[in-house]
């Protein structure tokens, strides 16, 4: 099938250089009449560069937040590329020249993630991470920071201790905030983002807010509406005034295929790889291009990208011509520069750049499709070959032998579920408690600080609470948040009733899911890569090749590489009644609560008794029908409950509600 490519119509902006498409002319024209701007247009489209040229033209300092870390990486690079093709003098900020007098640049760009901002610490010889960003991210000149939502709620949940009032004031010299892809925001971190954004500017920062996404819903939609009071939603059919500039190609034309991968998706990507493994390495020769990459593939698990890179490797192909992006590895590790195929995961579907004519991909929902697809046919034309199974291959067979891409993408809609993004969860008392959990955090620090005023400290108690009323009315939300506010009180007071809700407050984080712990891998030393990274206790029990050992003087976990067949049987040792399903639990109560594995006790098996967790309990049946991204353990004396922890937690507790509700 032939997926034919796409135009966009370009424009002369006075504010730009270089010709402009429609959305982005509007939102230029629009920055200072609006504070709040909803861009969705799809994959591919410049969303990046829509945001960044108003803030470089007014001169503003800017935050850009990202979902992760890889994509912070990429876009330091788009950014970089689009100043200095507008003339504006930049430098890069790193460890490594933090400490180099700098000259009269027009901006300052820096990139922190909590691993990047240790290695700024130390470069800065500064005592804590606070210190090094505040140095970071002092207003001494118009800066483009770019972060994860996780740094900015540790800032504004004063995690950062005596620097975060002095962190959070910097913050008012950053008028703008861009998050992009939005869409990717569910369930709780959906609730953490929409209440970040409303509390960091009651502090006084992001007098603007601008958010990106390709695929958001109407639901995400409605509630970003009340949030922002009517921001201006722009598309890529945004209305302009300007001169004409002609044309640019957007996406460039597609061969789409289904290759049936039958039941071994790894085996069909391998055996698509051998046979045309000559013909990659001459393309990757006959390219001077270190950005371009002959072939890309994306699976649905880690484990089989791990299977499939060493299939490839067993096979002859040399190592270092494999670029690996996913997760259980080193991140320094992921790299793609002169490789001949890079093998990923979702790590790599949203928003990183790849220069390749040749995609191998899985497709678990409608999103991860479109955002998958969207890596090829940005640079030239190419081929997309889905690893599909017998029901997706019948449905695209029906389609035309030629098509254009809003048709493809409706058929994608029908074939594929939508990603839920948990919409409704906010509004619930567990989405009002992890969003009020935020604001207690700070209330916290500061009634413990004992250097500070008692009269302060109660007129920042009442501040906060407007905060969240003022939230709440905005929203609709009153009465859930009211009574959250209550029932935290009440835990605070002390005893055993509502101790979950304390400790699920000291222990809460933006994305709030199961722990990840440090690791040393011996099969990543095997592949000489670096060994040490973290991952969560749920997968380390699950497909780790061997019992895992844990050694406490290190506080590391040691592992051999993990299992390309069955995961093993995990199960929680207590029994638990039946009267404990459906409310929230504490593993605080639960002293002896173990995680075995395959029925037998690892070394590992008491790491969630280490700290408070909460958790829920529901019925098996239940469990398995549970979104992927809500992972459960299996427990009770006849194996008939699962339990779900943490963040999970709060939304199946939620979803459990409700099942009882319409049952």
């Amino acid at each position: 099938m032939r997926v034919l490519g796409t135009t966009m119509r370009l424009y002369h902006h006075p504010a730009a250089k270089m010709p402009l498409y429609q959305h982005q002319c509007a939102l230029l024209d629009a920055w200072e009449q609006r504070d709040a701007f909803i861009l969705v247009t799809k994959t591919g489209s410049g969303k990046t560069a829509a945001s960044t040229l108003p803030v470089i033209y007014h001169k503003e300092s800017a935050v850009f937040v990202y979902p992760t870390n890889a994509l912070i990486a990429d876009q330091e690079r788009s950014i970089l590329s689009l100043l200095e093709r507008e003339g504006v003098s930049v430098r890069v900020l790193s460890p490594d020249n933090v400490d180099e007098k700098f000259g009269g640049e027009d901006y300052h760009l820096i990139r922190i993630d909590a691993h990047r901002l240790e290695e700024f610490r130390v470069a800065m010889k500064l005592r804590d991470k606070g210190s090094a960003l505040l140095r970071l991210i002092q207003p001494s000149r118009p800066k483009i920071l770019l972060i994860n939502p996780d740094l900015l709620y540790l800032i504004f949940s004063l995690k950062y201790r005596r620097a975060s009032p002095e962190l959070m004031a910097h913050f008012q010299a950053y008028r703008t905030v861009v998050f992009d892809e939005f869409h990717l925001y569910s369930g709780v971190e959906l609730a953490h983002a929409l209440f970040l954004i409303h509390l960091v500017r009651q502090f006084g920062g992001f007098s603007r807010v601008v958010l990106l996404s390709a695929t958001p819903s109407p639901e995400v939609l409605n509630l970003l509406n009340k949030l922002l009071e009517d921001p201006l939603l722009l598309d890529s059919e945004a209305k302009t005034f300007h001169t004409s500039a002609g044309e640019r190609i957007a996406t460039f034309p597609l061969n789409f295929e289904c290759t049936g991968s039958g039941s071994d998706e790894v085996e069909a990507a391998f055996a698509y790889l051998q046979e045309r493994r000559d013909e990659l390495e001459a393309a990757r020769k006959a390219n001077s291009d270190e950005g371009y990459v002959p072939a890309v593939v994306i699976l649905n698990s880690v484990v089989s990208a791990i299977r499939l890179e060493d299939l490839l490797v067993e096979a002859g192909w040399d190592r270092g011509k494999i670029g690996v992006v996913r997760g259980l590895m080193a991140k320094e590790e992921r790299q793609i520069a002169g490789r001949v195929v890079v093998i990923g995961t979702s790590a790599i579907e949203v928003g990183i750049d790849f220069k390749t004519g040749l995609l191998l991909f899985e497709a678990g929902d409608a999103a991860s499709f479109l955002q998958r697809i969207g890596r090829v046919g940005r640079h030239g034309p190419g081929t997309a070959i889905l690893l599909s199974d017998s029901r997706e291959e019948a449905a695209f067979r029906s389609l035309p032998d030629e098509v254009h891409r809003d048709a493809l993408e409706q058929m994608v809609n029908r074939i594929y579920k939508g990603r839920d993004a948990f919409a409704w969860f906010p509004a619930t008392f567990c989405g009002a408690l992890t969003m009020v959990a935020q604001a207690e955090s700070i209330r916290r620090r500061v009634e413990e600080d004992e250097m500070g005023i008692e009269t302060a400290k109660a007129e920042i108690g009442a501040w906060l609470d407007s905060v969240i009323d003022g939230f709440g009315k905005r929203m609709g939300w009153e009465k859930q948040l009211a009574l959250v506010k209550k029932r935290v009180k009440q835990a605070r007071q002390g005893g055993t009733v509502g101790r979950w809700i304390t400790e699920y407050i000291d222990e809460v984080g933006f994305r709030s899911s199961i722990p990840t712990v440090p690791v040393y891998d011996w099969a990543e030393a095997g592949r000489g890569r670096s060994p040490e990274y973290e991952a969560d206790l749920i997968t380390l029990l699950k497909w780790g090749n061997r019992s895992p050992r844990y050694k406490e003087k290190s506080d590391t976990i040691y592992i051999d590489g993990f299992r390309a067949g069955k995961p093993h049987k995990l199960h929680l040792s207590e029994s638990f009644e039946d009267e404990d399903v459906g409310i929230i639990l504490t593993t605080t109560d639960y002293p002896s609560l173990k995680v075995l594995q395959d029925n037998h006790l690892t070394s590992i098996s008491h790491l969630f008794t280490m700290r408070p967790h909460i958790f829920v309990l529901v019925p098996l049946d239940f469990a398995r029908r549970l979104d992927w991204r809500l992972p459960w353990f299996r427990c009770g004396s006849q194996g008939n409950k699962a339990a779900i922890f943490d963040g999970a937690a709060l939304v199946v507790c939620e979803m459990w509600k409700q099942h009882q509700d319409n049952a």
